[in-house]
């Protein structure tokens, strides 16, 4: 900005001296200058504004008559409001979180012949499955974190287009196309998908977020699964999902520091037991030409095993009483426990519901003009709330939306 205000001040007046310089007109006897056509017409139109109040206020309401019909533009939806145009990449990401008990080999199945149906798309070149761990790392992936998808249930697909000069379609085109086969799919595996476009611009965690802030986690996620119905419900809406999604169940295997201390075992052989049953022990490392680094070598007990209902059965530790008991008499019955990832920001609590936006208003504001009104709770486009604990609002700003009423009741932010 500021480089473009010294060319405009600087650079364009002394080009406009030294190109123009022959075409000045001569001289007239009184010396003046000859004024073309132009030039009287335009010195007739000023000398009327500035002379006559009438003319000048004529002008001002003529004015603003443009900018009002301008700005009927958009208003009638006549000019949709974007505030950056859709590029026209090679490739784009699919996103797919299967339910979390699916195992490796069966959500890599599943993503496969999803693969499958989108390579018979004309347009579709190429389709890479990334099972259990992240596609490789883009623009988009900066904010939306897709780097840290490694877990079993979490596969992405990398959808590679022909070029540019072989297509007539644009690329936002062919993945419109393809989004009704990816939710189908979706849906019969109880999955969320999400199409991930390379954006022109910075990218976002999501095109249209309702941040929730609220006293507590049961208001603040009862609050955030009303507003997950509401953007359910509008036809506009895909891609959508939430923060509230629980995690893997882990079992736990508790200590019996009761049972353990009477058979005379140790805390720490059990813990170092478990870490070798269900986690891989590198032993090692092997120089392969054809790999770019080394390739570890792991010891590793047998996935089946591992997998099994009792993956301790038959193991022992050492016991200073009667020199190995098994393992499983000194633990109490495994259980399963609930993982479920908590968001903050500002550190403060927060959840969030997370969407695209496709058809004919593809731009949030739309979204927001048409869903605000169906939250019940006082929402307001503002920063991150100072007090999330009582009804009062501090701070305003133009991006986020937060709002309280009377009571404990959550903050909703758009």
């Amino acid at each position: 900005m500021i480089l473009s205000l010294f060319v405009a001040f600087i650079v364009t007046p002394w080009a406009a001296v030294k190109l123009l310089k022959g075409s000045h007109h001569p001289r007239e006897s009184e010396g003046g200058h000859q004024l073309g056509r132009l030039d009287r017409l335009y010195q007739k139109i000023m000398e009327s504004l500035l002379e006559k109040l009438s003319a000048a206020l004529a002008f001002g309401g003529f004015s603003v008559l443009l900018l009002l019909l301008a700005g009927s533009l958009i208003y009638f939806k006549s000019v949709k409001v974007k505030m950056l145009p859709f590029d026209n990449k090679q490739e784009f990401q699919v996103l797919l979180d299967y339910p979390t008990s699916t195992s490796l080999a069966t959500s890599q199945e599943l993503s496969t012949g999803l693969a499958t149906e989108i390579l018979k798309h004309p347009e579709v070149e190429a389709v890479q499955v990334f099972a259990g761990e992240a596609a490789p790392y883009s623009f988009s992936g900066m904010v939306k974190h897709t780097f840290l998808r490694n877990q079993d249930f979490q596969n992405d697909l990398q959808v590679v287009l022909t070029g540019k000069g072989k297509r007539k379609a644009s690329s936002h085109e062919i993945i419109e196309s393809l989004r009704p086969l990816i939710k189908d799919f979706g849906e019969r595996q109880e999955a969320v998908t999400k199409v991930l476009e390379i954006p022109p611009g910075p990218p976002v965690l999501a095109t249209m977020i309702a941040e929730i802030y609220g006293p507590s986690r049961k208001i603040r996620e009862n609050a955030a699964r009303e507003i997950e119905d509401v953007f359910r419900k509008e036809p506009s809406v895909v891609d959508l999902d939430t923060t509230m999604r629980p995690g893997r169940a882990r079992r736990v295997y508790e200590y019996d520091r009761a049972e353990g201390g009477l058979l005379g075992t140790n805390a720490r052989e059990l813990t170092t037991l478990g870490r070798l049953v269900f986690s891989e022990t590198p032993v090692g490392t092997l120089s392969d030409i054809h790999a770019p680094e080394d390739v570890n070598i792991d010891l590793s007990i047998a996935p089946a095993s591992r997998s099994s209902e009792d993956p301790l059965s038959l193991l022992r530790v050492p016991s200073f009483e009667a020199g190995s008991v098994e393992a499983e008499q000194a633990l109490k019955a495994p259980t399963l426990s609930e993982n479920q990832i908590l968001h903050r920001k500002n550190l403060k609590p927060v959840s969030y519901v997370m969407s695209e936006l496709s058809g004919a208003e593809e731009a949030p504001v739309y979204g927001i003009l048409k869903l605000q009104p169906q939250i019940k709770y006082p929402v307001q486009t503002a920063e991150v709330p100072w007090n999330t604990s009582s009804g009062t609002a501090n701070g305003s700003s133009p991006t986020r939306s937060s709002a309280i009423s009377g009571g404990p009741s959550p903050w909703s932010s758009s």
